[in-house]
């Protein structure tokens, strides 16, 4: 028996600096070193947004997700963390919200890319604490509440980072939307599944674009839940019996975390778009450098994910 007992999901929406003409204008190193400066001196600005959209979104769910009066929690003694890799990434304050013993925690991320490469703004949203086991009503709720909180923080800090953008930079440029980066998952824990998972981890990478069908009813059953209520329609399962079957456009993506977690991903490109749901081994005990004890193994798996396939842009 497979169980639900975490989830996480990141947004990324990729945008792009061009000029007039329609070409892009490549940032240099003390470009975006300005463009950060000029972000941390508008810092309470962003968090306010941020958290105003998290409260205003966690406020209007109910049903199996029902968060009556939420609580925001922002850290004060955290400010905006900065580092080149080799972008300047801007880690903005963790906002958490907690109604009703649950919480779940929001965190953006701001890349300012230089060269050709493009930047990004990241939000990312996660279950933290006990939940339980989560049921598939449950997880669709929460994959709507991250969607819809991440969708409008990201958009929202888009435009003030527009402002902040035009003010840094001595060149008439403007910012575009180009594409975004989708990535579900869920913590799967229960006898047995997880040592299965790992061996279909380890068989996935062995030959991955060989690989059609999930046969084991158990796991299969896990990622139909999860990709049911986080993937679009061409990466669902397009069997009705008890096996996984991909679509024709969309791919199994095996991942073995940092910490030697396995995990399990229905992955598909759509235009300039990549959506990526999957199930990852949450009884693995180890944990990654940055990972807190209580942190699930999907928080993880999906950063590296997020991080590895951002860079591809």
């Amino acid at each position: 028996m497979c169980n639900l007992t975490a989830a996480s999901y990141r947004h990324g929406t990729v945008i792009e600096a061009l000029y007039e003409s329609g070409e892009v204008k490549p940032l240099t190193v003390s470009e975006a070193r300005h463009v950060g400066i000029a972000i941390r001196d508008r810092l309470p600005e962003y968090m306010s947004a941020a958290s105003k959209h998290i409260l205003d979104t966690t406020g209007k769910f109910g049903g199996a997700l029902k968060f009556v009066d939420p609580e925001i929690f922002i850290d004060p003694d955290k400010g905006l963390s900065s580092r080149f890799d080799p972008g300047l990434i801007l880690d903005l304050p963790k906002i958490s919200v907690r109604s009703g013993g649950r919480a779940i925690e929001f965190r953006t991320c701001i890349t300012v890319c230089v060269g050709p490469t493009k930047s990004k703004v990241w939000t990312r949203a996660n279950t933290i604490g006990d939940w339980g086991k989560i049921s598939v009503d449950e997880l669709n709720h929460i994959h709507k509440l991250f969607d819809a909180a991440c969708q409008v923080i990201n958009s929202d800090l888009i435009n003030k980072y527009q402002e902040d953008f035009s003010r840094a930079i001595e060149a008439k440029v403007h910012l575009s939307l180009y594409g975004g980066i989708h990535v579900f998952a869920a913590d799967c824990t229960g006898t047995g599944v997880s040592d299965a998972l790992e061996h279909l981890c380890d068989t996935l990478h062995v030959k991955p674009s060989d690989a059609k069908t999930i046969e084991n009813f158990e796991l299969a059953g896990a990622l139909r839940n999860v990709t049911d209520v986080a993937a679009i329609d061409e990466a669902r399962d397009a069997n009705n019996g008890e096996e996984f079957a991909l679509g024709e456009k969309a791919k199994f993506y095996p991942y073995r975390g940092s910490n030697g977690a396995g995990s399990v991903f229905v992955r598909y490109a759509n235009n300039k778009d990549a959506y990526f749901s999957g199930i990852v081994n949450g009884s693995h005990g180890g944990r990654p450098e940055g990972l807190e004890a209580l942190d699930s193994n999907s928080i993880g798996t999906t950063a590296e994910i997020a991080a590895f396939f951002g860079a591809a842009f």
